[in-house]
């Protein structure tokens, strides 16, 4: 009943943003809207703005509508309109995950219908998300501390270049540095993981289990499984201290 009723206040964000509103009624609203439905559509999070803009597509369909509605002697024509809308929110947050800094989800050709009043899966869906090299060693070393396997001080770099990554391990009863460099990749849709070259301590190669105990704490890096617009990575830029994602999404909760 919550979803529903979640959807519904949505769908009249989006129908008031078409009806008249002046520019300044419609910030304030999409703030509101925004805000109350960035978790339903993106995921939880910190803060979300919402707006939306008109399309060509949007404005011709709903004049054929009125000039049907003429036609017929109606007034008040139950038509499709098509809207853009840009949904961001900030400090994400998906289960068992880094923070994502920042997500912004792309709705493109949302349908508005009358009688009653919902809205259709947009046509298409993109999305392009930040992580920071701060909140992804918040997180490693988090996870390598509950995983026990001897594993701790995860520390990445990022460049745009590479990744360099240093973990402090146990190696014949004794803790040293090991040190690799590598990239991250999209893996299975919706995880990004570190593909390194090989794991070094000093001039030495790390024996292959060893090797399976760090990637074990640092795999996967990112995993977005549990946001509800249902992302599907496509690309992976590696940047100064960051990380962005991007690729398409359906949200889930548009009717």
């Amino acid at each position: 009943m919550k979803l529903y009723l979640g959807i519904a206040w949505f769908c009249l964000f989006l129908l008031l943003a078409l009806v008249g509103c002046s520019d300044e009624d419609e910030r304030r609203q999409e703030r509101r809207e925004g805000d109350r439905q960035g978790p339903v559509v993106i995921g939880p999070g910190d803060r979300y703005d919402t707006h939306s803009s008109r399309t060509d597509r949007g404005d011709r369909e709903e004049r054929e509508g009125r000039e049907r509605d003429e036609r017929e002697g109606r007034r008040g024509g139950e038509y499709d309109r098509v809207r853009d809308v840009q949904m961001t929110g900030y400090r994400v947050r998906p289960a068992s995950s880094p923070v994502l800094d920042r997500f912004d989800l792309a709705m493109q050709g949302v349908h508005i219908q009358h009688s009653p009043i919902h809205i259709t899966n947009p046509g298409t869906s993109t999305f392009t998300a930040r992580a920071t090299e701060g909140d992804i060693n918040t997180f490693l070393n988090g996870r390598a501390h509950r995983g026990n396997l001897g594993v701790r001080n995860i520390h990445m770099a990022f460049s745009k270049q590479q990744v360099q990554t240093t973990a402090l391990v146990m190696m014949n009863n004794r803790e040293v540095t090991a040190v690799s460099t590598g990239t991250l990749r999209p893996d299975g849709g919706t995880r990004i993981i570190y593909v390194p070259a090989t794991i070094m301590v000093g001039d030495t190669a790390l024996p292959a289990a060893a090797q399976q105990d760090i990637l074990q704490q640092i795999n996967p890096v990112i995993d977005l499984q549990s946001l509800p617009c249902a992302p599907q990575l496509k690309n992976v830029t590696l940047g100064k201290g960051e990380v962005m994602l991007s690729g398409t999404a359906t949200p889930k909760n548009l009717p």
